[in-house]
């Protein structure tokens, strides 16, 4: 009896387990088989969610690529170098503008620098020449120093600078942005199908390549007036009117009297060419005088 017993107490604890089992298991499939129409649904919403990369849309196409290459042109920013355009003015008061015009030729050479403007004025009071120099950038600063060494008095110095880093660094980023669009638009004309998707594309690559040019052209400018400072020189020489002290009393009133005759034969030729109007004036003041004369007769 006790080994009958002990058979039925297994058999029920078996038979218990498997349908405890067999629950679990069922409980697991049905929640596998749940989870199958959600991520059905999903997929579902992300592809509906996808861009539209037809030809269809080239406009879509291009926005998406122009905000993946700026967020790409952002993190990979470097630090850029600086930029800078640099003028200058100076002005020194020389004895001698032709030998300081020569030791400032000489300087400019040393420095690989160059003329562009030279203008020389010479009257009787003031002898200058006005120099516009363009200088190599790193060579700024010494040559302004060389220069202000020359035998002379320097009576002005002033130097500005403009930053122009961040405007450089911002369109070098807009070049490659634009260049990756051009390439973009050019895999999507090979591609392209019906006129209207040809001539679409088209105009967009024309419109990006005057973008591309006119970028580059800001460049091209940037860099050179940063390459290159520029320089106003003056240099003057004042000119000193004395007055001779042996020349005396006597001396001078002839001086004057000379003066005075030049000027009274000056005014007879100016007189002498304005003997047309001298004759019309007079005729017609002579016929006025007799007009006036012949009423007051009649009158009296």
């Amino acid at each position: 009896m006790k080994l009958s017993s002990n058979l039925k107490i297994k058999f029920f604890s078996l038979f218990f387990l498997s349908i405890f089992s067999f629950l679990i298991i069922s409980c697991g499939g049905s929640s596998d088989n749940n989870d199958k129409p959600e991520k059905l649904a999903i997929s579902k919403m992300a592809l509906e969610d996808m861009p539209d990369r037809s030809l269809n849309s080239p406009v879509q196409d291009f926005q998406l690529t122009k905000a993946n290459h700026e967020n790409l042109g952002k993190d990979e920013a470097l630090s850029p170098k600086k930029m800078l355009i640099k003028n200058g003015n100076v002005r020194i008061k020389v004895s001698d503008v032709t030998k300081a015009k020569n030791a400032v030729d000489k300087i400019i050479e040393n420095y690989d620098a160059y003329y562009i403007n030279e203008n020389l004025s010479k009257d009787e009071y003031r002898y200058s020449y006005y120099l516009t120099i363009k200088i190599p950038s790193s060579k700024f600063d010494e040559i302004i120093r060389d220069i202000s060494k020359i035998d002379g008095s320097l009576t002005e110095l002033s130097v500005n600078s403009e930053d122009v880093t961040q405007e450089y660094f911002d369109l070098e980023i807009r070049l490659g942005n634009k260049s990756a669009y051009l390439d973009k638009y050019r895999d999507i004309l090979k591609q392209a199908k019906t006129i209207k998707e040809i001539l679409e594309v088209e105009e967009k690559i024309r419109i990006i390549e005057e973008e591309i040019e006119s970028v580059k052209g800001r460049i091209k400018y940037l860099s050179q007036r940063a390459a290159y400072s520029t320089l106003s020189l003056d240099l003057y020489q004042v000119n000193h009117i004395t007055i001779n002290p042996e020349d005396g009393f006597f001396s001078r009133i002839l001086d004057s009297f000379i003066k005075g005759w030049k000027a009274l034969t000056e005014f007879i030729i100016f007189t002498i060419v304005l003997w047309p109007f001298i004759i019309i004036f007079g005729i017609t003041g002579y016929i006025v005088y007799r007009i006036i004369r012949k009423s007051h007769i009649k009158k009296s």
